[in-house]
């Protein structure tokens, strides 16, 4: 682009960003970010904290659970399910485990999309137990989608499994 006097933008680097994660070569990824960051483009505040948590990564920092949260947290209000997937996958590399607030957003973004199937599937798959933070999820989820219907079988079910507090007890 450089050659035909075209520089790429914020715009231009969220495109390549977004598709070299969905490669998965979170290599390239810092390089990218680091090109924007010499060359002053300022990114969305996704950008600027994935380029944080590379610094943190650099410095030998060891990010918790929370960190990758937020992180998750803001790829899915974002619709980059993929990308969250990633974060969950370098959150386990790094020792760090996932908590029900880790697959709670990517959960609610898979509802809002309407791969309900693929939330559920992601639930099982990882072996979460569902509690109040899942269950608020996805009843949530279910009555902005006009399901309303299954937002109430979700709370009728929470409430037959005494699932008020922090956990869920089997009856």
């Amino acid at each position: 682009m450089s050659d035909k006097n075209c520089e790429p933008n914020v715009h231009t680097y969220t495109v390549l960003i977004d598709g070299t994660c969905e490669e998965k070569k979170m290599d390239k990824v810092r390089k990218l970010l680091d090109v924007m960051e010499a060359k002053g483009i300022v990114g969305d505040n996704i950008h600027k904290a994935l380029t944080l948590l590379d610094k943190m990564m650099k410095m030998k920092l060891s990010p918790s659970v929370v960190t990758y949260n937020l992180l998750i947290n803001g790829q899915c209000k974002h619709s980059h399910v993929d990308n969250a997937y990633q974060l969950i996958c370098l959150t386990k590399e790094n020792g760090v485990v996932p908590n029900e607030w880790t697959y709670s957003p990517p959960m609610e973004a898979l509802c809002r999309r309407g791969s309900v199937k693929e939330a559920h599937f992601l639930l099982k798959e990882n072996g979460i137990k569902v509690n109040e933070v899942i269950y608020t999820t996805l009843i949530n989820v279910h009555f902005q989608t006009r399901k309303a219907d299954l937002s109430m079988n979700l709370f009728k079910e929470m409430l037959t499994k005494d699932c008020l507090s922090n956990y869920c007890m089997d009856v």
